[in-house]
């Protein structure tokens, strides 16, 4: 059976569709504050990296701290103002679409991932983190 051969934690990881936290993902994967969900690695701030199944992702910082504020929320839905805030950025202009846009830059920088990055109608976007875990 696969799962006997994986490690404990990406086993439990495919076994309960949670977020894995775990940081011990592999010998370049040390930042103390790493979050991982599937094949998806962030470093929001020691690092300021993605990777995805290990490979390097080109990100802006901006768009780095959207996807790792997204990543933490753990599927559930994070409005488009904390998002804005997330970057880094003050408050969100009444109206704007900005944070529309920056989430297409990183639909795009996650490629094939992107789809998993679900844009809820009226109240934000929220990352399926339960169909990334499935792909570990």
């Amino acid at each position: 059976m696969a799962m006997e051969t994986e490690e404990p934690a990406l086993a439990t990881l495919a076994r309960t569709d949670v977020v894995s936290l775990d940081r011990r993902m592999g010998p370049f994967f040390d930042a103390a504050d790493a979050l991982a969900c599937g094949p998806l690695w962030i470093s929001p701030n020691e690092m300021c990296e993605v990777r995805i199944g290990g490979r390097r992702v080109a990100m802006s910082l901006c768009h780095l701290k959207m996807l790792a504020c997204l990543l933490e929320a753990r599927g559930r839905v994070v409005s488009r103002e904390e998002l804005y805030r997330a970057s880094g950025a003050a408050d969100l202009p009444e109206g704007s679409r900005r944070v529309d846009v920056h989430v297409t830059r990183i639909r795009q920088s996650l490629g094939i991932l992107g789809r998993y990055l679900v844009a809820v109608r009226r109240r934000g976007y929220r990352l399926d983190t339960a169909a990334l875990a499935r792909l570990a």
